[in-house]
């Protein structure tokens, strides 16, 4: 059973040196599917022997035709193999080195059998990771590997589809004592970034009125942004042992930057003033005309998020079906 892993790639050179230096300890195989970078990520995979890389030329973003271009690429290698999917900001905890503790995971496995890790959230450094009760980032078991029968595949699909194909997901099996390290945090002005990015990518995806769309995204990206509450924990020592440390690296291109100022000229900025993008200077060319309502929901969006949990499930599928 060879060990594989799978990532796509896009302007990831803020992290992606770290994460393969950590991941060429441990996997025998890892595929990458660069999305036209333009930044230095090219240079980087390419040190690395490990690596297969290959250019995804799709022209719109989906992300589960996307994984499945990445399965299928791990499938050029015979065997019913273990395939775990990271993103470039992801690594297992370093326990998962010790043979032993694979070789026990997998042990009478069957092809087909997938497998869950609690999902860490390191938060603004290394050292430190998100552990209050309550939020959704803390406590979070996720499927992120499974020995492949050669079967099963990915669903097509726009964004947030599960990372290992959706017929294993109920499947899995949890595995506690293996972390899954997710660095997004550590940095957090990058991440601010991408959020304004991705409400920006979903708005025109949205068929309901702006006000309406707004409240929904805003809604679902406001957790990005939440430390009410905040508690943090130590790292424990034996999750990072025998991987060399971690400090910000800059993030040069700021590509999400540019990409949100493309989607703010195709959706004009009049219309984008109840979307949560303001808390950013934008170029001057982009000024902030959000009146005081806009401003006062925009501060006190926390109410709403918590108001929104609690609102039956039925009902916020109704509210998505609202069209213009």
């Amino acid at each position: 059973m060879k060990k594989i892993l799978i990532i796509p790639i896009k302007n990831e050179e803020w992290i992606l040196e770290h994460t393969l230096t950590c991941a060429s300890l441990f996997f025998d195989h890892i595929i990458i599917a660069d999305e036209k970078s333009t930044d230095d990520t090219p240079n980087i995979y390419k040190k690395f022997p490990k690596v297969t890389y290959f250019q995804n030329e799709a022209k719109t973003y989906d992300e589960g035709n996307r994984r499945q271009i990445l399965l299928d690429a791990a499938r050029k290698i015979e065997g019913y193999n273990f395939i775990a999917h990271l993103a470039a900001d992801e690594i297992f905890s370093a326990n998962i080195l010790d043979p032993l503790v694979f070789d026990e995971m997998v042990k009478d496995k069957e092809p087909g059998t997938a497998f869950s890790f609690q999902w860490v959230q390191l938060w603004r450094s290394e050292d430190k990771y998100r552990n209050d009760k309550g939020s959704v980032w803390t406590d979070f078991d996720r499927p992120f590997a499974f020995i492949d029968d050669r079967k099963v595949n990915f669903e097509p699909g726009f964004a947030h589809l599960s990372i290992i194909p959706e017929s294993l997901v109920f499947k899995a099996i949890s595995i506690p004592h293996i972390k899954v390290l997710h660095y997004q945090f550590v940095d957090f002005e990058r991440i601010l970034r991408k959020q304004r990015w991705a409400k920006l990518l979903e708005f025109g995806h949205y068929t309901q009125p702006i006000f309406l769309k707004s409240f929904i995204l805003n809604n679902k990206y406001y957790e990005y942004k939440d430390e009410v509450g905040l508690r943090l924990a130590d790292t424990p020592k034996n999750w990072l042992v025998g991987y060399p440390s971690y400090s910000i690296k800059a993030d040069s291109s700021q590509w999400h930057v540019s990409k949100a100022l493309e989607f703010i000229a195709t959706y004009s900025a009049d219309n984008l003033y109840w979307l949560d993008i303001w808390d950013y200077v934008w170029p001057n060319d982009i000024p902030d005309k959000r009146n005081w309502i806009q401003k006062y929901y925009h501060r006190h969006q926390r109410l709403i998020y918590v108001v929104n949990r609690y609102i039956p499930k039925g009902i916020k599928n109704l509210i998505k079906k609202i069209k213009k």
